[in-house]
């Protein structure tokens, strides 16, 4: 299943991607036995994430705008 978020404008305080990694977190926590898992093209997201201890997983190269960093980025 996929659970989009969507971040209120006037409750993020400036930092939408830690707003919807905190949500990730708390889904993770939450289902344990199948966690989240953050799907994202933005390598700093990527990063966030990962130090989060969230899954994350490459969006697919047909959603993907071209020249972005992940470009030259091997899929996990």
């Amino acid at each position: 299943a996929v659970l989009e978020v969507w971040v209120d404008t006037d409750d993020r305080g400036g930092d939408a991607d830690l707003s919807i990694l905190r949500c990730a977190a708390d889904l993770a926590n939450l289902h344990p036995d199948t966690g989240a898992r953050v799907l994202t093209d933005d390598i700093g997201m990527r990063l966030r994430a990962q130090q989060l201890g969230l899954k994350v997983v490459r969006l697919p190269d047909d959603h993907r705008k071209p020249g972005t960093a992940l470009d030259n980025v091997p899929p996990v």
